[in-house]
């Protein structure tokens, strides 16, 4: 995936335990489904920015509503793709940081 890398990936049962983790491991990239049942992808985004303003989010949907993007970089997502644009590659692109970040 990453060449010359090791790439490991999790999965959280809910929102809740995700937040509550708090381990140590720092991943390059947090994937977050909009719609989380009786959760919101958008609030997770918030509270996990909150927490860590470094960490880079994607939130994706398959629902194309016109406000979910917006919403999602107002939450602090890093971008908002739907779901039929996710790709290891585009995903890898987004948990690089960019070489001006920063400056």
């Amino acid at each position: 995936m990453w060449a010359g890398e090791a790439a490991s990936a999790a999965a959280a049962r809910d929102a809740l335990s995700s937040v509550g983790s708090g381990g140590t491991d720092q991943p390059d990239l947090v994937l977050i489904d909009v719609n989380l049942g009786d959760d919101s992808g958008i609030t997770l985004s918030r509270e996990l920015t909150t927490r860590n303003p470094h960490l880079r989010i994607v939130l994706g949907s398959t629902m194309a509503e016109i406000d979910l993007p917006s919403d999602a970089l107002d939450a602090g997502a890093l971008a908002f793709l739907e779901k039929s644009q996710l790709d290891p590659g585009r995903l890898r692109d987004l948990a690089m940081p960019s070489p001006t970040a920063g400056v």
